[in-house]
C-alpha cells in the first residue's frame, strides 16, 4: 500500500535508537520493498483510487461543510489525479522515490483549492478513475501475484528483531 510505503522515503522521521539498526535495514532496501510484488502494489493503488472516487461526494460528517461549499471534496479529486500519475510512473519503471514527487504540484494545489464545478469534478474524476483502472488491469493482466522472497524474509526478520528487542527491554524493567 503506497500509504504505508511512503514512510520509507521521507527524510523526516524520528526513530527510537533501540530500533535504528532495523530501520536502517528497511531503508537500505526500500526500493526493493516497494517493488516486492508489483501486482499487489498496482492492485492496491487501483483500490485506493476507487476509494477516492467513492469519497468524492460521500457525505462524511467531517466533510459536510466542504460538500456544502463545492458539492464535492476537492482533496479527493486531487488524490484521484495524484494516484493516476503515480500508477502510470510506477508501471513505467520509475523509482518509487521519484513516483512520490508529482510532476504537476502546482496543478494539484489548484485542484485541492476547489477550482472546478461539481459537474467538471465528476467528469474529470471519472476519467481519471477509468484511466487508472485501465492501466492497472492491463499491467496486471499478464503478471503473476508473487513476492520477492528475499524481501519477504527481510521484512519478517526485521519484524522478529523489533519484537525481540521490545520484549527484552520490557523484561529488563
Amino acid at each position: 500500500n503506497l500509504n504505508f510505503l511512503e514512510i520509507l522515503f521521507t527524510p523526516y522521521y524520528y526513530i527510537n535508537p533501540l530500533y535504528e539498526a532495523q530501520w536502517n535495514r528497511l531503508l537500505e532496501h526500500r526500493e526493493e520493498i516497494a517493488h516486492m510484488n508489483p501486482y499487489r502494489a498496482v492492485k492496491s493503488m487501483k483500490g485506493i483510487a476507487m476509494e477516492k472516487w467513492h469519497a468524492l461526494e460521500h457525505p462524511y460528517p467531517s466533510k459536510l461543510d466542504i460538500l456544502d461549499k463545492w458539492g464535492y471534496d476537492p482533496k479527493q479529486l486531487h488524490h484521484l489525479f495524484r494516484i493516476e500519475e503515480y500508477i502510470e510512473r510506477y508501471i513505467n519503471g520509475e523509482s518509487y522515490a521519484d513516483c512520490l514527487i508529482s510532476k504537476m504540484p502546482e496543478y494539484l494545489i489548484k485542484v485541492k483549492q476547489g477550482n472546478y464545478t461539481l459537474g467538471d469534478a465528476r467528469w474529470m474524476g471519472k476519467c481519471s478513475l477509468d484511466r487508472t483502472i485501465e492501466m492497472a488491469d492491463e499491467f496486471c493482466e499478464d503478471l503473476k501475484d508473487e513476492e520477492n522472497i528475499e524481501m519477504r524474509e527481510l521484512l519478517e526478520d526485521v519484524s522478529y528483531n523489533i519484537m525481540k528487542i521490545a520484549v527484552q527491554e520490557e523484561l529488563k524493567e
